[in-house]
């Protein structure tokens, strides 16, 4: 059971850790905001931060399900 929190832990704590790390879009110089929409459309950037969220949310609802199967397997 250690073992599968601290995975899971470690992994959430570094998705957090690049999700805070990225600069919002609204807080930007707007040359670096332009170039950023030509290069790397604003959408997409949006996207993919919003993707590495929810693979966040997903972790914490496996560890959560994981950790009470195998509770439930070690009172059986």
């Amino acid at each position: 059971m250690r073992k599968v929190k601290y995975c899971s832990e470690s992994i959430i704590e570094k998705l957090e850790k690049l999700l805070t790390q990225f600069p919002k879009l609204n807080e930007i110089h707007p040359f670096y905001s332009d170039l950023l929409n030509i290069l790397y459309d604003k959408d997409h950037y949006k996207i993919a931060l919003s993707q590495v969220n929810s693979c966040k949310n997903l972790i914490e609802r496996i560890d959560k399900d994981y950790m009470k199967l195998i509770k439930y397997a070690d009172s059986q």
